[in-house]
């Protein structure tokens, strides 16, 4: 299992959402590392950066959609 980096997350949170003020939708379709298990982690980085994250659940897995408001 791959291992998701909650300073990774925050740098790509804050470039886009912070700085650019763009709304930045994660899923994990494919991906070796589950937004549900990671859930509070990714939480925990939003509310440090004062972002809002809405989860969504799809077909494959779970989305995370990052945004300033």
């Amino acid at each position: 299992m791959a291992v998701f980096y909650s300073h990774r997350l925050k740098s790509v949170i804050q470039h886009m959402v912070c700085d650019l003020g763009l709304t930045f939708p994660l899923d994990d379709q494919g991906a070796r590392v589950s937004i549900a298990e990671n859930r509070k982690m990714i939480e925990e980085t939003a509310a440090r950066l004062r972002v809002h994250v809405q989860f969504h659940e799809t077909e494959q897995g779970m989305m995370a959609v990052f945004h300033s408001d």
